[in-house]
This record gives structure tokens, sequence and C-alpha cells, in this order.
């Protein structure tokens, strides 16, 4: 075949392949348009004034945001009109990464969604007493608005219209017995009341560490007494009946209480009570005004959005009243801009530490966002952060826990959430709570706590393994509470956590706290107006790998032997001026006096690192929202040598995370016999009782069982060379000979330290790595028939190669 022959055959397929080409080249524009214009989607339009029977265009809008929920789909946008929306939105599908479904506000009008219906045609009952027909009812969640502000429940002692909703405002018993709540001021109106039934009493008594409440079921004229069981809960120490001594640190606060739902209480200005069988509200409105003149409505939504189940939905710049958002199992989804008030509400009944039900805004899932929103005004939590790598943001919440038992602003569960650059505020007990792992906390300014409850903290913390929580670049100030207060207070069996560079004052007791027992904590560089504290109940109440560097203090650390102290400096003379002022001050001590801590001290301008939280000559950190200047943060833990090796070290993660593959016990591998399982809190279970009467330390553990050797190993990477480590664990044994922790491949022989009893023992072992090592092998081991327990497991570098290194 002839080059002209060749050539001639191949020129329609060179040509064909051209234009393909240049046709390509040219639609790539209009194909990547048409992708955009699919991520766009489409815009409907919603109105108050509007129809569900129209389009949904700008000119036709959708009277309902459902309505529009039901048919948006990837990519649509739903553009809310000024005007209050009496509904629960569910959106019918989920968006995508790149193509989100959202729902927003128009831009500059205010957009209400509300669980608050209006209640009409009220006429008078007699005296200054109104009602009017109301057909829903959420029982013991009822909750009443007067032109959008809470009005009380008739309640006994009243509490006056617009009064502090964290104030309780009850009165303080007389005495207690176990079928009652005696007070000689009770009036002699009571002896006239035939139905108790619906009445519930409140209660915070004795420790006060959480209020209770209780079914109200009578009255006995003779002894002043209204008639309910009192709880006897958490060992007695919020029973006002108990008959044991007061200790000396309950002081002399007296038991408070008051009375709420019943007729009878209806008395003041700005009450309400609702009568089932009539399906009648009564009210007395604020001011003696006509209520038909007014704007009354009463909760009949719990919920404002729902998103759970759903992913990739993004709600911007909408208010929300009475109601909240449900973000359960939800994926990457965005709450922006959001204006939530009177977010849950409770009446209580049988209640203790907890409501026993859902409150405040839950998330859970993975890749959420709450940011640039202010929450407020919730009976029990405000945010509660769980699921995996979800984050609350530049957000503003106050007004929370006006219950007084264990709620809080912001209760942080599950693993690697975040909480950054957040103002809270007015707190009935905790600012924060977290339980769970590897959490970042930073940048959050966190005051005036502890308005109802005694016992607590501005961050608090209690039997739980953090995995490395991180709590940093804080300002914390002002616990509030009238009983025992703290700073950051790390309660009894706290593990694996890291707290630098915090600003703590207005705190009595503890600025800074370790309860014991604990174990493996840092405590670096924070400036505290005040102590470094420690208590305990038991003779196993060990600190062992707790770390305490580079702290600026003006009272004393309380002693104890477990301690590694490096460079703090205590009853510092730095309380002149507002303790913030005085804090970057550069005339304060502590400046190139600290050590350098890889991973937390950062940059330093001096000839060494500052003590305490600012760095001299430095601009320093700020803390809290700041909606003009929203900022952008992002989740990354500090790497720091001195945290503990071992993931999963107390066996917690599955209580937070579905498991891998459903096995429960991540992070390890079964060895020998393979019998090793997860066991959770066994025995009697709580942080008051000795953890030698049960089979974990605290919390989760590990089983070891079988006729077997049956063990369980982990491989930890990243160590240094030539460099000396402590391995650590509490073992204990059931009917096995013995139970033993151990290292290998090091460089050395394999190396293990062994337990032959059936009370808790802490296991220490010491060893160097050599010169090529970076991982280890850690085993954990039951040699025989039997079974044995492991629980909260450490590696660290020793502690001689840290004083060593300060040194340097």
């Amino acid at each position: 075949m002839n080059k002209y022959f060749q050539y001639s055959l191949l020129m329609p397929i060179i040509s064909r392949t051209c234009c393909l080409i240049i046709f390509l080249i040219l639609s790539c524009p209009a194909i990547a348009a048409t992708e955009n214009m699919q991520a766009a989607g489409k815009v409907y339009y919603v109105s108050p004034s509007g129809c569900d029977c129209n389009s949904g265009a700008k000119e036709e809008p959708f009277e309902t945001i459902q309505y529009a929920a039901d048919i948006m789909k990837p990519g649509d946008r739903c553009i809310i009109g000024e005007g209050i929306y009496h509904e629960t939105v569910v959106p019918g599908r989920s968006g995508t990464e790149t193509a989100p479904v959202k729902f927003m506000a128009a831009p500059g009008e205010r957009v209400t969604v509300t669980g608050a219906s209006p209640v009409t045609e009220w006429i008078r009952h007699s005296g200054n007493i109104w009602k009017a027909p109301m057909e829903w009812s959420l029982g013991k969640n009822n909750q009443l608005f007067f032109d959008g502000e809470m009005m009380h429940e008739a309640r006994w002692p009243s509490k006056p219209a617009g009064s502090d909703i964290m104030d309780p405002a009850g009165a303080y018993m007389t005495g207690a017995e176990d079928d009652g709540i005696i007070f000689d001021g009770f009036p002699a109106a009571f002896e006239d009341i035939d139905d108790w039934t619906g009445t519930v009493i409140w209660v915070m008594a004795r420790s006060k560490w959480t209020s209770w409440t209780r079914p109200v079921h009578g009255y006995d004229a003779e002894k002043k007494k209204v008639l309910l069981s009192v709880p006897d809960f958490s060992e007695g120490h919020m029973n006002p009946a108990n008959p044991e001594p007061r200790g000396s640190w309950l002081g002399e606060h007296k038991d408070e209480f008051y009375l709420v739902n019943n007729f009878a209480f209806l008395d003041q200005p700005g009450e309400w009570f609702y009568n089932e069988d009539e399906q009648m509200l009564y009210i007395i409105p604020p001011s003696g005004v006509d209520p038909n003149r007014h704007r009354v409505t009463a909760k009949r939504l719990m919920t404002a959005f729902d998103l759970s189940g759903k992913s990739h939905i993004h709600i911007t710049g909408i208010d929300i009243h009475a109601a909240t958002i449900n973000m359960e199992n939800a994926r990457n989804c965005m709450v922006r801009d959001v204006r939530a008030r009177y977010i849950s509400h409770s009446r209580g009944g049988e209640t203790s530490y907890y409501l026993g039900e859902r409150s405040g805004i839950y998330v859970s899932g993975s890749g959420n966002t709450i940011r640039d929103s202010e929450i407020a005004f919730s009976v029990e939590h405000g945010i509660h952060l769980g699921g995996t790598g979800n984050s609350v943001i530049n957000c503003h919440i106050h007004n929370i826990s006006y219950f007084g038992c264990y709620g809080t602003p912001v209760r942080i569960t599950g693993y690697k959430n975040m909480l950054s650059h957040s103002t809270i505020h007015d707190a009935g007990r905790d600012g924060i709570q977290s339980a769970g792992l590897a959490h970042l906390i930073k940048y959050n300014h966190v005051y005036h706590v502890g308005l109802i409850a005694h016992d607590l903290g501005m961050y608090y913390t209690v039997g739980n393994d953090g995995g490395g929580t991180e709590i940093r670049h804080n300002i914390f100030h002002d616990n509030l509470s009238e009983g025992i207060q703290f700073g950051l207070y790390l309660d009894n069996f706290t593990t694996n956590y890291v707290c630098h560079h915090n600003v703590v004052w207005g705190v009595e007791l503890g600025t800074l706290n370790f309860n014991r027992p604990s174990g493996f904590n840092i405590m670096a560089n924070n400036t505290a107006f005040g102590t470094l504290r420690n208590w305990g109940r038991w003779e196993t109440d060990g600190m062992y790998g707790n770390i305490v560097i580079n702290n600026l203090m003006t009272g004393e650390i309380e002693p104890h032997p477990d301690y590694r102290l490096a460079a703090n400096l205590t009853e510092a003379g730095i309380d002149t001026g507002s303790p913030l002022e005085a804090a970057v001050s550069d005339s304060r001590p502590g400046i190139n006096e600290g050590i350098f801590i890889p991973g937390i001290t950062g940059i330093y301008s001096g000839t060494a690192p500052d003590i305490g939280a600012f760095e001299n000559g430095l601009p320093p950190w700020k803390a809290g929202h700041d909606f003009a200047k929203p900022p952008s943060p992002v989740y990354r833990l500090s790497d720091t040598p001195l945290k503990n090796r071992i993931y999963n070290a107390g066996f917690e993660l599955s209580s937070y995370i579905d498991p891998p593959g459903g096995d429960p016990l991540i992070g390890w591998e079964r060895t020998d016999a393979k019998n090793a399982q997860i066991l959770s809190l066994s025995g009697p279970g709580t942080i008051m009782t000795d953890p030698d009467t049960r089979d974990t330390y605290n919390g989760n553990g590990v089983k070891l069982s079988g006729t077997d050797t049956d063990g369980i190993m982990q491989v930890v990477e990243g160590l240094e060379p030539n460099t000396t480590y402590i391995l650590a664990g509490w073992l204990k044994t059931g009917d096995a000979a013995e139970i033993r922790i151990g290292v290998r491949g090091y460089g050395g022989e394999d190396l293990y330290g062994s337990v032959s009893g059936n009370l808790w023992e802490h296991s220490v072992l010491e060893f160097t790595t050599g010169p090529d090592v970076k991982e280890v092998t850690i085993v954990i081991q039951k040699t025989g028939p039997g079974t044995a327990f492991a629980d909260n497991i450490g590696l660290v570098p020793s502690f001689s190669w840290l004083e060593a290194s300060f040194e340097q």
C-alpha cells in the first residue's frame, strides 16, 4: 500500500477526530454551565400571603415552607418571605455535596418558624382571670407566650411576670419526710384544694447537684406537708429527708422548692393554667390588659425543622420560636445565622439528673455545623452535640438549664466534635459539659454559670476517657453558684484530657480542679486567678500521669504525690486591674520563665516561652463570638508527645460511635483464644462507689476469659527511638491466676508486669526504645483459665525524659 493511499484512508478518521475535539472544546463551557444550573436547581418562594396551589414562583409563592420542602430536589432553594410560619418543616429529600437543599430567609426580611399557635376568643372567667378554648395540649411541655414572651404556669409561690427565667423564686422548706415536704408558711387556702391531680413539685435540696421533680398527690394540713414520694437517688445526696448529718461543704444553704400546675395557684398577672379535661386555657394577663388585643400563643409543635436522617440541608437566616431543630443522624447539614429562642420547655414530673426527654437542638450523625447563631432559653440543654465530626462555631448561647438539672448550654458527646469561638453565659449548672473522645473546645468565652445548682464547673466532665479531648484558648469567669464551685472541673474518673492556654477567674474553690482518681491529663500554660485543687474518696485515688506545667496562678497547687510538676508559678501577684488585663500585661510575672512543650507552647518571642496563657510580644488571642467577622476554625488537635499514645485507652469508643464491623473492641486486636469482650460498667455503677466493687475501673473495660490464654494487643506507632517510655494500666483477676500487661518489639526482650489479685492494681513498666524503633506492640494477657479484667491503659514518655527535655 502506497503512502498516498494510506493517507487517503486516514484522512476521514483524522477529520472526524478533529471535529470531535473542536466540538468538545467549544461545548465545555456549555456543559459546565449546564452542570452549574443543575447544581443551582430551582428556586421556590414562600410567603404567608401565598397559596400552596400556586407555582412557587416569586410572583406566585407557596403559603407553607413544607409544601416547597416536599417537592425540592438537590440544588433547589426555598426563599422565604417575611412572616410567621406555624409548621414543622421536614425536607422530602436530601441534597448532595455540590447541590445542597437550601432554606433561607429573603434578603432583609425577618422570618420566624414557630411551634406556638394563636389562642383566641378570650372571655372573662372571673375577676382578672380570662379563658379561651384550646384544643391541643403537649402535657408537661405546654408553654404559653404573651406577645412573644413566656408566661409562668400557675405556681406557688408565685413569680412576677417578666422576672428572670433563671431564678426559681421558690420557698425554703421547714422540713422533709419520706412522704412529703413541710413548710410552715403554706397558706390556709391549701386546705381547700380538693384536687391535686397534675400538680408537680420542683426541688433543689441538700447537695444540690441537680434539681428533681415529682407528682404531688395531696396535702396534710395538720403537718403543713405536701404529699409525695421523696426520691432517694444518688445515695441520698439530693434528698432533703436524708437523716445523715450534712457535711460542712453544704454550708447554710436551704432546700428550695416550688409547686406548679394547679388552678388554685392561678393568682398573679403573667400566670396561666390549662384544664386538660375542659380543653380550656386560663390566664391572668400582664398588667390586667384584654388578651384579645394582644398575641397569645401556646406551644403546639416541638420541632421547627426536622433534618433527621437527611444530608446536605442548609438553613440560613431564619428565626425559630418555641421549637427546636432536630439533626439526629443527619449528615453534612448546615444551620447558619439562626436566632432560636425558647427551644425546649417542661414542667417535669419524674426527673432527677436529666429530664428524661430530649431537649435543645439535638445533633448526631456527622459533618454537621451550627454557626453564627443565637440559641437561648431552654429548660435543659441548649445544643446536644453528638455524633462524629460535628461543630458549633461562633454562636451566642445563653439562659440555658433554667431547671437547674444537668442540662448545659452545650453538651458534647460522641467523637471528634468541635465547639469554637462561642459566647456562653447564664446557665443553671455548668457552662460546657463533655463526654466522649477527641473533642476540641477552643476560643470560647464562658461566664455566669451556676445560677441554680451547686458543685459544678464552667467546664465539667466526669467519669470519662477524653481520648485526647483538648480544651484550649478559652476564657472562663464568674461561677456564681452559692455552693461548691469550680472553673475547669475534671471530676472523678477523668482521663486523657489536655487543658492549655485558658484563663480562669471568679471562682471561690478550685479554679483548676482534678477530682481523684484520674490519669494522663495535661494542665499547661493556663492563667488561673485561684488554686489547683484535687479531691477523692478511696485509697486508690491516684492521679498517675497527670502533668502540670507552665501554669500562672494566684493561688497554690494542692499537693499530690502523683503530679508531675514543672515551671509553674504559684501565689503570683497578677491580681491588679481586671483579670484579663492583668493576664495580658507586659509586666505580669512568668515572662520568659516557661519551658517548651512540643505541640502546645507554639511560637514565643523571648528567650523562653512565657508561663501562663498569653505570650508577651505576640497579639493576645481572643475568645467568644463575633457575628461581624465570623471565624473559620478547623478541627485539629495539638500534636504533643506528652499525650497518652494508646488509642481507645479506656475502651469507651464503642459507646459513642458505631463500631466498624460491629466489633466494639476498636483499636485493639484479639489474640490467643480471642475471647476478649468489652464490658460496660458492672456492679454498683456510679462514680461514688469504690472501683473494687466492679469489673471495670470506670465506664467500659475489657474482659478476658476461657480455659486457655486470652488477650488483646495494639500496635503503637510514631514513637521516638532511644527514648524511655512508661506503660501503665489497671488490672485485676476474677478467677484467673494472673493477668499481665507488656510491651514487645521495643528493641529488647519482651517485658511484662503482672497482677494476681481480685482488687484493682496499677501495673507500671518502663522501657527504652532501640535506635531504630518507632513502633511497639502493647499486650494485655491472661495466661491460664478463668477471667480477668483491664482498664485505662496508658503509654507516655517517662517523666525522667520529660524533666531532661525541660532542662534543655
